[in-house]
């Protein structure tokens, strides 16, 4: 059997550069296995930030705020300078009746009239201006008022041929002003609203 010798002979400073590059390999190396596991912590935090966005979006609560977000923009745009009338008896201030409708669809303080003082609404001629008036929301009124020779109620309610006209009612059926049917009111307004807009 016959022997191979290789007589392998490396000068220093190959030598040296052959160690250089073992180094630089090795660091290199490092710096990847340091840039994977950056990587990996990037994609579990994603990972978790995805599951956190679909289970919000998947609860419901994604759909409600984008509903009020986008009901947010209609309310006072929507009104093009006109003004909703709220006529009755109010059991509840008027200005948390315009806070709700303010936080919960854009309005602003100017968008409404009310008129809730029962004298005043009976002892004054009910006139409509069309071209101010964007719709009404009706409360307990008195039977009758000045100017008027039938029903005031259905006096009212005649207007839906000009305007859009809602009923306050509570769950019950009574015709109340509270802020839920304050809230059911305005919601069926805006429905007619956006559908003549």
């Amino acid at each position: 059997m016959n022997e191979l010798n290789f007589n392998i002979q490396v000068s220093a400073s190959d030598f040296a550069q052959l160690v250089r590059k073992e180094e630089l390999l090795e660091i290199a190396c490092n710096e990847k296995d340091k840039k994977i596991a950056e990587l990996e912590t990037q994609l579990a935090y994603a990972s978790n930030a995805y599951n956190a966005l679909m289970n919000y979006i998947n609860s419901g609560a994604f759909i409600e705020t984008s509903r009020k977000e986008y009901a947010a923009d209609i309310g006072h745009q929507i009104l093009r300078g006109r003004h909703i009338l709220v006529i009755g008896d109010c059991a509840c201030k008027p200005r948390n009746l315009v806070g709700y409708a303010k936080r919960t669809h854009g309005f602003s303080n100017s968008d409404f009239r009310f008129a809730s003082d029962y004298s005043k609404i009976k002892n004054r001629e009910i006139k409509i201006r069309s071209d101010k008036l964007a719709g009404v929301i009706i409360g307990p009124v008195p039977h009758y008022a000045d100017g008027v020779s039938y029903d005031l109620m259905k006096f009212i309610a005649d207007w839906h041929d000009i305007v859009p006209i809602a009923i306050c009612k509570s769950k019950q059926g009574a015709i109340k002003i509270t802020k839920q049917s304050f809230a059911d009111s305005l919601e069926k307004l805006l429905s007619e609203l956006k559908a003549n807009h």
